[in-house]
């Protein structure tokens, strides 16, 4: 008995005894113990210096900064962490309006252009007032980055307090952070320390353990969010793909949390990506399947925000084509899967809701149920989405259920503006059996044609359905008259026989022959027997395109044009 009490107080002297705590004035203590366990600790206020920059709409008597070109930007009106508000920003900043704080991942400082160019476009999207801050990076590598963003997070709670302590009127769901890597993960901190207990919460009890499976409930009650909104850019992976929710990023920070995701890790596990691949917001958007980025590769590295793959920056680009006077619409698709969208399986750019909450996107859509779709808008990447989720909530309200988290995927282009109109393309093929690989080269009404596009293998045996790709022109391509389709045999097998012909060839022949059929029928499989195409652009309708040839020859193009009839 004596022993087991021993160990047992060993065991809560291993737990409690040996964490650890360091306190700063004004932003309090932080320690290593749970959601933090086992991790470093943050470095003081001074190390880090957390620094703001201010950037509004021009206000006279303050002048207009030239380096702006799209609106009259006033700032940057600088703030250090040790000082109290001072005039300038008492009397530049508007309760009245939103709040848009940036904040820059580890390895990256507030004075990048990409900083700058984001304030001046949100600027030019709707009155607001936008803030920078600006950290100073460890030493020590992301472990102590990512403990000195705890710091930064109370940081930035802290000025917001001193904000509110003169402009009482400023309202926390009007605040919109914005982060990258790191970044996203500080704004999530922010958010849950802006966190109220839901005196109203009745616990959902009905998850349950199945073996090594537990079913996914979300959680409807607990914590509620008052932050407007958190958009996170590429959040950083690493320690944070097994981190707590409490330690990282999560939909439960703010009243609406977006995500891009540019730099997870590769389908093939060579090239590991920086960003977290786990969905943490409410709509999380896979650009390209989240990694492999067009006009990036794994020996890209842009210096200028230190040393970052070209990925996990593309987010930043994503999300900055998004807004400002010459915006895209980077229309998304809620899908289960990137592989599911590049296979043509989600039609529908609207998310739809069942009365259980289950998304109906691609069923709904492919029966041809619109469900008002035509009163609903279109999911788009970045700053627009906000819109999307309002009317997720809302169709989710009249239907008495809680909206489900959607994951969305979609293509971009290698140009500056990234954008591209999506394809959707279906085969009709005579026979449920084919094997290789396709291409694809558009024409448009203006004569225009696009590079040979690769869709991928096509292998419908025992299929009951037409196999289908989703694929993409680029934005300013008209509608398409003609397609040139590139066919490749996977595997082509002769039957004629070899110099120095054995008996074991000949049996191991016999055995291929009685398999795949005879010799007429395995030429047959040698040509696809595609004559008819199904065609659909965005906001346009699906159109026939059809060949004279009955069957396609393997590594000849083929031209499919509008059907007559």
């Amino acid at each position: 008995m004596n022993l087991c009490i021993a160990w047992i107080l060993l065991a809560l002297f291993c737990k409690h005894g040996l964490a650890r705590e360091v306190c700063y004035d004004q932003v309090g203590c932080f320690s290593d113990e749970e959601p933090f366990r086992r991790s470093y600790l943050p470095e003081s206020r001074e190390v880090i210096n957390v620094t703001y920059s201010l950037f509004v709409r021009h206000e006279p008597p303050y002048q207009v900064n030239p380096d702006f070109g799209i609106v009259n930007v006033s700032g940057p009106h600088f703030q250090t962490h040790d000082a109290t508000i001072d005039t300038a920003w008492q009397r530049l900043v508007k309760p009245s309006q939103r709040t848009k704080i940036i904040v820059h991942d580890y390895a990256d400082t507030a004075s990048n252009s990409w900083v700058s160019e984001m304030a001046e476009k949100l600027l030019w999207e709707e009155p607001c007032q936008v803030i920078a801050v600006d950290w100073k990076s460890p030493n020590g590598g992301i472990e102590q980055a990512a403990a000195n963003g705890r710091l930064v997070a109370s940081e930035i709670v802290l000025m917001l307090e001193n904000i509110t302590s003169f402009h009482t009127s400023l309202k926390s769901n009007s605040i919109h952070l914005i982060g990258h890597g790191l970044g996203a993960h500080v704004a999530g901190l922010v958010g849950k320390q802006y966190q109220h207990n839901d005196v109203d919460c009745q616990t959902d009890q009905s998850g349950s353990w199945w073996g090594w499976w537990r079913e996914d409930r979300e959680v409807t009650c607990g914590q509620i969010a008052e932050i407007g909104r958190i958009s996170g850019l590429d959040p950083i992976g690493s320690w944070f793909e097994t981190a707590h929710d409490d330690a990282r990023l999560d939909r439960s920070d703010a009243l609406y949390v977006d995500v891009i995701h540019t730099d997870v890790n590769g389908e093939d596990g060579i090239n590991p990506g920086q960003g977290i691949g786990e969905a943490i917001g409410h709509v999380d958007f896979y650009p390209n399947g989240g990694y492999q980025q067009p006009g990036c590769d794994v020996t890209n590295i842009q210096g200028n925000v230190g040393l970052k793959s070209c990925d996990h920056i593309r987010s930043i680009s994503y999300y900055l084509s998004t807004i400002g006077r010459h915006s895209c619409s980077m229309t998304s698709y809620p899908c289960s899967s990137w592989f599911e969208f590049v296979d043509g399986g989600c039609r529908s750019c609207i998310e739809q809701q069942s009365e259980s909450g289950y998304s109906l996107s691609g069923m709904l859509s492919y029966i041809g149920i619109s469900s008002n779709e035509e009163e609903r808008s279109c999911l788009h990447l970045g700053f627009s989405s906000e819109h999307f989720w309002s009317e997720q909530e809302e169709a989710a309200k009249r239907e008495g259920v809680e909206p489900r988290s959607v994951k969305a995927f979609l293509r971009t282009d290698k140009t500056d503006t990234f954008c591209v109109d999506h394809v959707r393309i279906e085969l009709e093929l005579e026979e449920a059996w084919s094997e290789g690989a396709l291409s694809f080269r558009f024409t448009d009404q203006e004569n225009r044609r696009t590079e040979v596009i690769k869709a991928g293998r096509v292998s419908n045996w025992g299929r009951t359905t037409n196999p289908s790709y989703m694929l993409a022109v680029p934005r300013d391509f008209q509608t398409i008259t003609e397609v040139t389709v590139l066919w490749e045999v996977a595997v082509a097998t002769s039957w004629f026989p070899a110099f120095g012909d054995t008996a074991r060839r000949r049996k191991r022949r016999r055995r291929r022959k009685r398999v795949l059929g005879s010799r007429k029928g395995s030429r047959k499989e040698l040509r696809l027997p595609l004559t008819r195409l199904k065609v659909s652009q965005v906001s346009r309708h699906e159109v026939n395109f059809c060949t004279t040839r009955r069957r396609l020859r393997s590594r000849k193009e083929t031209r499919f044009t509008i059907c007559e009839n």
